[in-house]
């Protein structure tokens, strides 16, 4: 068995030819097995060894993903998505939501994706939920998720026929309370002092509604502060159909609270076009920004949703953090929603990003946003924890497609990343804990790298070719603890996967990498595990349909206790090369031409 002796049946047989059976009861796990023979004068015989593998029940979760928004649904239209595995027969299933039943489905089959809608109504706010399946005496429970239903806020109920109409720049106070404004034609604000507002609201509940109308500063003293719509200490104030053309600031929510966006266009502001400090709870939603310094600004504001919106031609789109420079800014602001936004040529200046995340800002969710030709990347997570940043598609960024710098517990997953020139992904310098899982990476510099006294990190289930600088992925310098399996990797410039430089206990395994050269693992690697990966040199033949140059596995410069095992290494010159080391392990390898 694994490991030390851990199960064993003597039996006593006669004859040249006998059989025995034992059933053992087993744990889930993997076991390598074997029988030994001895007769009566002591001669010994040994079968080889043989490997098992038991498994339990499985409940596997696909949607919503944890910690999920999910945006105007109600229970019946939440589809709530698993599939089975290990059941000896048809399993009935049950959900629960916050721990209670809420929706059951019988005759379940193994491997078949099945859906469950909840069977009771659902406030907004945040949910838990799992599913558990039985069949006959097996009874497994998925793990538990979260997610958090978000409602658009509803405008049909709303009048909107006005009780204020605007022609030209006032201030809405509080005898302006739970009514209407709006425009009845263009506005132009020519006041030449400094810090004002064309609108400014301080009453609460106030709706401005545009009506299409444009809002343009067209003074000559640029240099002052100046804002297309002010809103102060209000609450649930929402600004819609607008145009704001020309500010300092388009939009500027200041101590705000429940502040709605929707439907504006946020043109040619200086700074930004839309601005949210120290207001929480808002929802900003299809706003147009082009040509801003940057485009939606967070700061110190938490439990906001920035979805739907089209950002183009700023200094960078969606930003969180704590420098000025910056686009779209979330500074120490905690659980920030960005769904579904289209952000595009962020390319003005030479430090343009789609989304960037910078300060203690925790529990950021980025999710299904497209980000497209930006100079500098197209998402920056800067110390933060516990982010999500899955199912984006990024692409022509000039240096990072999603760069993590100082993250902790973040997660990488299911993004669609390419032609990227420095690095597809980077988590670097003290991130920690991360998982970078089923991302889709090709023709981008280097695809996948992870270190400087980070550890702990896991990408797995990558898919990843044409990476065109060495090492598809890399882990890099005063590292530990890392593991890299179950990727599919073919076609780099160089090698498919490299350990490098003062790295400890990493595990690479599971792999499946074609390329001129397979996996290396170099100078000052201590305890580095390389078992189980498929490593072929035919898809990069250069000399009579051979890989000349090619070499599965390399490990040296100062590597020790290296393990290299259980791998099928073929179409290389050399199959595994060592060098400068000291107790390396290779068994049960296969290699061939």
């Amino acid at each position: 068995m694994t490991g030390a002796l851990v199960y064993h049946n003597s039996k006593t047989i006669s004859g040249t030819q006998n059989s025995s059976t034992w059933t053992p009861t087993l744990t889930k796990g993997e076991y390598i097995w074997h029988c030994r023979a001895e007769d009566a004068v002591g001669l010994v015989v040994v079968g080889f060894d043989q490997m098992l593998t038991i498994v339990e029940p499985e409940v596997i979760l696909l949607s919503p993903h944890d910690k999920d928004g999910v945006l105007d649904k109600t229970n019946d239209t939440i589809a709530f998505t698993f599939y089975i595995r290990y059941y000896d027969s048809p399993a009935t299933c049950t959900l629960y939501i916050n721990g209670i039943a809420s929706g059951t489905v019988s005759g379940v089959n193994n491997s078949v994706q099945t859906t469950i809608y909840a069977n009771h109504s659902l406030a907004a706010g945040k949910h838990t939920w799992n599913i558990t399946c039985t069949a006959g005496t097996q009874t497994k429970t998925s793990e538990t998720r979260t997610f958090s239903l978000i409602f658009t806020p509803d405008m049909s109920d709303e009048p909107l026929v006005p009780n204020v109409v605007a022609v030209s720049c006032a201030e809405y106070n509080s005898s302006y309370n739970n009514q209407v404004i709006a425009l009845e034609k263009d506005m132009f604000d020519d006041n030449q002092t400094n810090n004002h507002a064309c609108i400014r609201i301080t009453g609460q509940n106030v709706t401005l509604d545009c009506n299409g109308h444009k809002v343009i500063y067209n003074g000559t003293n640029t240099a002052i502060t100046r804002h297309g719509t002010y809103v102060q200490g209000s609450n649930n104030t929402k600004i819609i159909n607008c145009w704001f053309e020309k500010f300092t600031y388009g939009i500027t929510y200041d101590n705000s609270s429940s502040g709605y966006l929707r439907n504006n266009t946020l043109l040619n502001n200086t700074n930004f076009g839309a601005y949210f400090y120290k207001s929480d709870k808002g929802y900003i939603y299809k706003q147009n920004a082009t040509d801003n310094l940057r485009g939606v600004v967070l700061s110190n504001s938490n439990d906001n949703t920035i979805t739907n919106n089209t950002i183009t031609q700023t200094e960078n789109g969606l930003v969180s953090t704590d420098n000025n420079n910056w686009g779209i800014q979330v500074y120490n602001s905690n659980i920030t929603n960005i769904y579904y936004n289209n952000i595009t040529n962020q390319t003005n200046k030479t430090n343009g990003w789609g989304v960037v995340i910078h300060g203690v800002s925790e529990n950021p969710i980025v999710r299904y946003n497209t980000i497209t030709n930006t100079s500098r990347g197209g998402i920056w997570n800067d110390l933060n924890s516990n982010g999500f940043f899955e199912y984006n598609t990024i692409s022509l960024s000039k240096y990072f497609g999603i760069y993590g710098r100082r993250t902790n517990q973040s997660y990488i997953k299911y993004n669609d990343i390419s032609d990227i020139g420095s690095y597809g992904i980077l988590a670097w310098w003290q991130a920690n804990n991360n998982t970078i899982e089923g991302n889709t990476i090709t023709n981008s510099g280097r695809s996948i790298m992870t270190g400087n006294f980070g550890s702990e990190n896991k990408i797995i289930n990558n898919t990843i070719t044409n990476s065109t600088v060495w090492c598809g992925v890399l882990v890099y310098y005063n590292t530990a603890n890392n593991q890299i399996y179950g990727n599919n990797i073919a076609g780099n410039t160089s090698w498919e996967i490299c350990t490098y430089r003062n790295t400890t206990n990493d595990v690479i395994k599971n792999n499946s990498v074609c390329g001129r050269y397979g996996i290396l693992a170099w100078h000052l690697i201590n305890n580095v595990t390389i078992k189980n990966n498929n490593i072929n040199g035919s898809c990069f033949a250069d000399r009579n349909s051979t890989n000349y140059w090619g070499v599965g596995v390399q490990i040296g410069s100062g590597t020790n206790n290296s393990i290299i095992k259980d791998n099928n290494i073929s179409d290389f010159v050399r199959g595994i090369t060592e060098y400068n080391y000291a107790n390396y392990q290779g068994y049960n390898n296969t290699i061939r031409n």
